[in-house]
């Protein structure tokens, strides 16, 4: 059974989007983790800086206003731990909602190109058969 350059052409196409969809789907999985559970996916450094309020205090530096030769001058002292406490759990919750936030971002645009493979590879399907009948 010999292939026309139509059906091989198509053929290529259809298998083309399935390994664009494979891929896709695979990362589209992974943001759905990062969705549900996003202290797990979280950068390690950010994650490391929120730990405890030293690693918040020496990273993040909140009363730390000015620089000079990249050192900190500091123009308070540090607050206190009940405070200290406030300002990293803040921070984290903020950081948490991002890494949601991106992870929403990134699933609609896997979601797009996984809508634009379904429009490319139906089409060429359809070419693809029609091709192998008028061939046989």
């Amino acid at each position: 059974m010999k292939k026309s350059i139509l059906e091989f052409y198509a053929l290529a196409i259809c298998f083309m989007t399935i390994a664009c969809f494979a891929i896709t789907f695979g990362l589209m999985s992974y943001e759905v983790i990062r969705i549900v559970n996003p202290e797990f996916t979280i950068n390690n450094t950010v994650y490391e800086k929120h730990l405890d309020n030293s690693n918040f205090w020496n990273d993040y530096l909140p009363g730390c206003a000015n620089y000079v030769k990249n050192t900190c001058v500091e123009d308070d002292k540090r607050p206190s731990e009940d405070i200290l406490t406030k300002r990293r759990e803040a921070s984290y919750a903020i950081e948490i909602k991002s890494e949601v936030r991106n992870a929403k971002q990134s699933f609609i645009k896997m979601l797009i190109i996984i809508l634009i493979d379904v429009f490319v590879f139906f089409p060429h399907w359809k070419i693809a058969r029609r091709a192998r009948e008028t061939a046989a």
